[in-house]
């Protein structure tokens, strides 16, 4: 082998080491840059991935709907809350698909322009009736009704039918009773200077009215005990006077044809006739009884007993005796 062929050699030599350093130092490189990313990752991406867990658990401020529905593993209907046309309203349902729970809040204006703003809570049984009503309402005010105000109460028996009304506003309280067909027969109201009982009958004659047979109220006047006809004419009143207790009957056109006065001195009965015209008196005066008659022009006869005894005298219409006995 000549120099020059020896030459040529070692060249391609150097030439082929040069080519394997160059691959050799670009691997090293990119071993290098890969331990440098690979480090990188290692401490950006737990940043990251708390940064997305945070935004994940992040609460969202503002969801905007008309309806939600709250649905069992069945698929149904369990819950339900909604916007209705008078105001929102939330519903729990059982498994058989009744409401048993209502919640609502509710305004508008009725035909007569009668405006009602309220808030209600009603249960429900198995069947979907109501059994309890729970209100605080708003009425008014309009052209032929004033404002009220009031929290009430209703129960409801199986039918359907209100058994209990207690009502409360500024003016007082009430309770209202109704028999199994839904008929009102008894209230009680309490107000800032009066108590009134009332028991009804159950003859319905307007709508949902029944007639007042009796009452039994006290007020700034005192107490007082009503009975009436089945005309709604009171036929019986006992109540307190300033001098005494008293009682009078009444016919049906409420006219006075008896009385019985229990006064502090002078007890008396009374009675009168149809006409209010004649009638007689007794009287148990501190100076003895006295018994009076007398005719539509008010003259009679008069029977005394004093202390000196018994005196009998007829009298005119003036009061003035025309005979006497003894």
């Amino acid at each position: 082998m000549t120099t020059e062929e020896r030459l040529e050699k070692v060249e391609r030599e150097l030439a082929r080491a040069k080519r394997r350093n160059r691959w050799q130092a670009a691997f090293i490189g990119l071993a290098v840059v890969g331990l440098i990313l690979a480090w990188t990752l290692t401490k950006i991406a737990p940043a990251v991935q708390s940064q997305e867990d945070a935004e994940a658990t992040k609460p969202v401020q503002v969801i905007r709907a008309t309806a939600f529905v709250l649905v069992d593993d069945e698929g149904r209907e369990r819950g339900k809350l909604e916007m209705l046309k008078n105001g929102p309203e939330l519903r729990l349902i059982d498994a058989n698909g009744e409401s048993r729970i209502m919640l609502s809040t509710y305004k508008f204006k009725d035909a007569k322009g009668l405006q009602m703003d309220g808030t209600g809570l009603c249960l429900a049984d198995e069947n979907g009736k109501a059994r309890a009503w729970l209100r605080l309402e708003k009425f008014g005010p309009s052209e032929d009704v004033g404002c009220y105000d009031w929290a009430s109460l209703y129960l409801f028996d199986e039918k359907g039918e209100e058994g209990v009304n207690l009502m409360v506003n500024k003016g007082g309280s009430g309770l209202d009773l109704h028999d199994k067909n839904g008929v009102y027969r008894a209230g009680l109201s309490v107000g800032v200077d009066y108590a009134v009982l009332q028991l009804h009958d159950d003859d319905v004659r307007y709508g949902h009215a029944t007639r007042q047979r009796a009452r039994l109220s006290v007020d700034k006047d005192g107490p007082s005990l009503g009975l009436f006809d089945e005309n709604g004419n009171i036929r019986a009143r006992l109540h307190e006077t300033p001098g005494g207790a008293m009682l009078d009957l009444r016919d049906e056109k409420n006219e006075y044809r008896a009385w019985l006065y229990g006064g502090k001195t002078a007890p008396a009965l009374g009675l009168i006739d149809l006409n209010k015209e004649a009638g007689a008196t007794l009287d148990l005066s501190p100076f003895g009884p006295w018994l009076r008659l007398f005719d539509k022009n008010r003259s009679g006869a008069w029977l005394r007993v004093t202390k000196d005894g018994p005196v009998m005298s007829l009298r005119d219409a003036a009061g003035k005796p025309i005979w006497s006995a003894p």
